[in-house]
C-alpha cells in the first residue's frame, strides 16, 4: 500500500513547487550595471533620505563601482560570481555622517565590500549579505 501512494505523492510535490510564487529571477551581472539603484531598505526598515544625499549604487559594465552608502561616496572594483557581487578595496570620502546615516552608511559599506547574494523583483535589486540585507530600487 506504501508504494501505491508513493507516486501520488510525489506528483503533488512537483505540482507544488510548480505553483510557487517565488517571483525573483535568475541575476545575470547585465540586468545591474548601468543602473542608478538607490538604497530603499536595510535589514527591512525603509530608509528615509536624511539630507541631501541618497544612498544609492551604480555599477558600469566594467564594474566599477561607486555611489553613496549613507552620506561619504565610495568607489571600488566590484566582482561577480555566480550571482553574488563584492565590492574590493572599496575607497571612501570620510566627512562625517549625521545620527542614523552612520549606521546605514556602517551596514551598506559591510555588505557591499562582503560577497552579497544578489535578487531581482521587478525594478528592485536585493543584495543579502552574512548579516544585512540591502534591497536598491531603479525607476523605469
Amino acid at each position: 500500500m506504501t508504494l501505491r501512494l508513493l507516486p501520488l505523492a510525489a506528483a503533488t510535490l512537483f505540482l507544488s513547487a510548480c505553483a510557487s510564487n517565488d517571483t525573483h529571477q535568475t541575476v545575470s551581472v547585465e540586468d545591474i550595471t548601468g543602473q542608478k539603484w538607490q538604497l530603499v531598505s536595510v535589514d527591512g526598515e525603509s530608509i528615509t533620505p536624511l539630507g541631501n544625499k541618497i544612498p544609492q549604487l551604480q555599477l558600469d559594465t566594467s564594474l566599477k563601482a561607486n555611489g553613496v552608502a549613507g552620506c561619504n561616496n565610495f568607489f571600488g572594483q566590484a566582482q561577480w560570481q555566480d550571482g553574488q557581487l563584492k565590492i574590493e578595496n572599496m575607497g571612501m570620502t570620510m566627512m562625517m555622517c549625521p545620527e542614523g546615516l552612520d549606521q546605514i552608511e556602517q551596514k551598506v559599506s559591510a555588505t557591499l565590500s562582503q560577497w552579497s547574494t544578489a535578487s531581482l523583483e521587478g525594478n528592485q535589486l536585493t543584495l543579502t549579505g552574512n548579516e544585512h540585507t540591502l534591497i536598491y530600487q531603479y525607476e523605469d
